[in-house]
């Protein structure tokens, strides 16, 4: 059976002066690519794709490196698309505008593309990778935690929001293929 693991970037360090999508792995995000890596052993993998941002490559990049594979870059795969937005100093504030982003998919409540925009997007990217993979080998995609959580819920009847506080800096979400059903969720990786 095929798998698709869908991988939230380890963590980034905050740096105000760029936006969000530019930041790179802070020293512990760097680190933590260590257990990523020994997650990702239990997986038929030949190569471990990204989004276009930073911190996202740098994720696949060390992990890839770790575990002998190589990396590539794919389009589509960015997070929700948030440029010029500010920076929330509350993390409650930010929760709040990604909740609103979750209740109503259809309005522009956030960013610069709606739910339904972003999870298209990201949907569409998805399958055309899934489709131009080698045969009974895993897909392993270094991602973002809207996307991965928008995808997740529109295939399963569960809660996308609360999926996204879920994970982690690094996490894992694994799906079964081609039906897209959770077999594993790996929220944190001490």
């Amino acid at each position: 059976m095929t798998r698709l693991l869908l991988i939230k970037h380890a963590m980034p360090e905050i740096d105000l002066a760029v936006s969000a999508n530019a930041w790179q792995l802070s020293t512990d995000g760097k680190r933590s690519c260590v257990r990523l890596a020994d997650q990702l052993n239990a997986f038929h993998l030949d190569e471990i794709i990204s989004s276009d941002e930073i911190k996202a490559i740098q994720t696949a990049q060390i992990t890839a490196g770790l575990l002998g594979l190589t990396h590539r870059v794919y389009p589509g795969l960015h997070e929700h698309d948030r440029t010029g937005e500010p920076y929330f100093s509350s993390k409650q504030a930010f929760q709040d505008k990604v909740q609103a982003l979750f209740n109503t998919p259809d309005q522009l409540v956030y960013g610069n593309e709606t739910a339904n925009q972003a999870f298209i997007r990201f949907d569409q990217s998805i399958k055309h990778l899934i489709s131009t993979a080698a045969p009974q080998k895993d897909v392993a995609v270094v991602t973002h935690g809207t996307v991965i959580s928008l995808l997740v819920s529109h295939y399963q009847p569960l809660d996308g929001f609360l999926l996204w506080q879920d994970l982690g800096l690094p996490s894992i979400v694994v799906l079964s293929l081609p039906d897209y059903a959770v077999l594993d969720v790996i929220k944190k990786l001490d």
